[in-house]
């Protein structure tokens, strides 16, 4: 038969795998910090919105109705999005780290591409025109910068009827590409 274990030496044993597991969960945040830097270092190829012709504040908010009009979810999905990148860009390094941050509440998650599908195809239905021209564009400070951003004014003919004069922020982003962030959807909902 055996001898029980002195506590002394259990209290070793418990330490030295308290030890063992902080490694662990040390070597996968090194991992999850290496992975992201990778995604912002450029862990993609760029996309067609990034490198396109005339890529301003006013030639984004363009392709992105143009977009619309032609309901293509995919491109208005390249050219909506924040500083970081464009909503549309799916998988990779910075959604795995991302996606983990979510499950500790320190980040949120990517959306599925079938959450992305649905806001464009949202937005592309309540921006449904016949046509539309440029009122107003405003510069603002940072240009060049990751974060510049500038406010679009747009009237649209709306193909229900009517016209509404819309506001779209766009952002600069890392790469120097410029998406849009906010749609003024209130303008459309009449207020």
């Amino acid at each position: 038969m055996r001898e029980p274990r002195p506590a002394a030496r259990g209290a070793k044993s418990v330490a030295s795998n308290a030890a063992r597991l902080a490694a662990r969960l040390a070597a996968a945040l090194a991992v999850a910090v290496a992975l992201a830097a990778l995604a912002a270092c450029g862990g993609r190829t760029a996309s067609r919105a990034e490198h396109g012709p005339a890529g301003g504040p006013v030639a984004v908010v363009t392709r992105f109705l143009e977009a619309a009009a032609r309901e293509d979810h995919a491109t208005m999905a390249a050219l909506f999005g924040t500083a970081s990148g464009p909503l549309g860009e799916q998988g990779g390094a910075g959604c795995a780290v991302r996606r983990m941050g979510s499950w500790l509440r320190l980040a949120r998650a990517c959306p599925s591409p079938g959450d992305v599908e649905r806001r464009m195809a949202l937005l592309a239905a309540l921006l449904d025109h016949a046509a539309f021209r440029v009122v107003r564009d405003g510069q603002t400070a940072g240009e060049g910068h990751a974060g510049a951003s500038a406010a679009v004014v747009v009237s649209l003919e709306l193909a229900a009827g009517g016209t509404a004069v819309v506001p779209f922020v766009v952002v600069q982003n890392r790469r120097g590409a410029w998406l849009v962030r906010e749609v003024g959807l209130r303008a459309l909902a009449g207020g």
